[in-house]
């Protein structure tokens, strides 16, 4: 993949799908249970306000990343599929 590629796939994943940033996170649906498991890991980023805003998109086809985790998800195939 050349750079151009990378960049067309990063514009495809922001304009296709909704998506939000989630520390620790690498284009994985939002779920109840991503939110319960980053939380033990990060709890200093991962406040009561800001589950509780994750919490609300819980459902509605989310899916989370952080910008390290964007560019992971592109080279290693991310397709949207939810898994």
């Amino acid at each position: 993949m050349n750079n151009q590629e990378f960049i067309n796939r990063l514009l495809k994943i922001v304009s296709n799908y909704k998506t939000i940033y989630a520390y620790g996170t690498w284009g994985q649906v939002l779920t109840n249970n991503v939110i319960t498991s980053k939380t033990k890991q990060y709890s200093w980023w991962y406040t009561a306000s800001r589950q509780s805003m994750l919490k609300n998109l819980v459902g509605k086809g989310y899916y989370v990343f952080d910008c390290v985790g964007l560019i992971k998800a592109v080279l290693w195939g991310w397709t949207g599929n939810g898994t």
